[in-house]
This record gives structure tokens, C-alpha cells and sequence, in this order.
């Protein structure tokens, strides 16, 4: 048995040596030549190939068998972080240490020195904070030089869009009565303003100004 992860040619080596070794401990005998019906070392993904050998000399002949095992690649696994949903109106700070954690979920593990596009996860978009959603499908797949594997899987981030901003047309004139003092009408204007501002709904931190003096 040898190790996983080796290229074809690795594996085609070792069955070499390893056979040769096989033939090398053969002794005794006169004339005595060995023989064998290996075709070819087995498959670089896993197997086991059975040889048989046979060694013959002018008075005996004796024939031995022995397996080469190559193990199976190991599986390529991914992993993908669970989906992020944040609620609407969460601070930049929030959705920042939320996208750092997310981004940190996608991993991969065994496979035979696997290649992977974790450098191609995107950034988090300008505006976000005012809602958005995107996804991210990982993969990952073996070196070329070794047993074919693939793997992927994807995630979400997701900040619900903020609420609608909605701010009522307010009554082109207002009038209060006459013959009220500067006090009254300065507490009916104060009302006045109140009564817009209570209109305002919606938004994330919203603050409502007037350009009164």
C-alpha cells in the first residue's frame, strides 16, 4: 500500500520498485528466471491490483502472489457558512463584522491539494446598508496532476431593504385665528411643525429638519 494524492506517474514508479523488489528477493535455484503478469500499475484514484509471480529454474518452479494497493483519493469536501439576514436599518459596523465572519465560513478540506475560488467572493456593495442580497457558490477541485474531484455549494448575505421614507405633502397654508397673542402663536406653530414631523414615517435613522428660525 502507498500513500493517496500521488500522480500517475508517482503511482507507476512505486509498482515498479515494488515489483522489482519482489523479483529481487528471489534466489536459489538454476537458471532461475521470474516472471509476472502485471500489465500496469493500477489506477492513481484507488484500486488494488493482484500479481502474480512465478519463478522457475531448471529443477522447480514456484509461484507467489501479491496485491499493490493504491488508496481512494480522499473525498473533497466544502463547506459554506450558514445564510446571513440582517434585519433592516443594522449599522455599517454590524453588517461589516457579520460579512467578515460569513466570508470565514467557506472552507475545504480533503481532496488531493485541491485549487478553490475563495479569492472570487465579492465584496460587500456600496449601499448596502440600505439592503441587498447576494450569493456565493464555492467550488473546489482536485490539482490536475491528480484524481478528478469536484465540489461546490453556495450562500447568501442578506440585509432587508430599508423601510420606505415617506413624508406626507403638507397643507400648502395654515392659518390660525387673529387677535391671538405672540405666545399663542408661537406654541400653534410649534404645533404646527410637530404635527408635519409626526407625519414622517419610515427610513433608517431619519431626522426631520425645517429651515424655520
Amino acid at each position: 500500500t502507498i500513500s493517496s494524492c500521488l500522480t500517475q506517474a508517482q503511482v507507476a514508479q512505486a509498482f515498479v520498485e515494488w515489483r522489482s523488489s519482489i523479483i529481487g528477493s528471489v534466489s536459489g535455484g538454476c537458471h532461475t528466471q521470474v516472471t509476472h503478469n502485471a500489465t500496469g500499475a493500477p489506477d492513481r484514484c484507488g484500486g488494488s491490483l493482484e500479481v502474480r509471480f512465478r519463478a522457475t529454474s531448471d529443477c522447480e518452479t514456484i509461484t507467489r502472489y501479491a496485491t499493490f494497493t493504491v488508496p481512494n483519493a480522499p473525498d473533497l469536501v466544502v463547506s459554506c457558512p450558514s445564510p446571513v439576514s440582517l434585519p433592516a436599518c443594522s449599522s455599517l459596523t454590524d453588517i461589516q463584522a457579520a460579512y467578515t465572519a460569513w466570508r470565514g465560513g467557506f472552507t475545504v478540506s480533503g481532496g488531493c491539494s485541491p485549487t478553490t475560488n475563495l479569492s472570487s467572493i465579492p465584496a460587500l456593495p456600496a449601499g448596502i446598508a440600505c439592503g441587498g442580497s447576494f450569493s456565493f457558490t464555492f467550488t473546489a477541485t482536485n490539482n490536475t496532476n491528480f484524481c478528478a474531484d469536484y465540489a461546490e455549494c453556495t450562500s447568501t448575505f442578506t440585509v432587508a431593504d430599508a423601510p420606505d421614507l415617506t413624508f406626507p405633502t403638507p397643507q400648502a397654508n395654515f392659518e390660525v385665528a387673529a387677535c391671538l397673542d405672540q405666545n399663542q402663536v408661537a406654541t400653534a406653530y410649534s404645533a404646527w411643525i410637530d404635527g408635519i414631523r409626526a407625519t414622517v414615517s419610515g427610513g433608517c435613522n431619519t431626522h426631520f429638519i425645517n429651515n424655520s428660525t
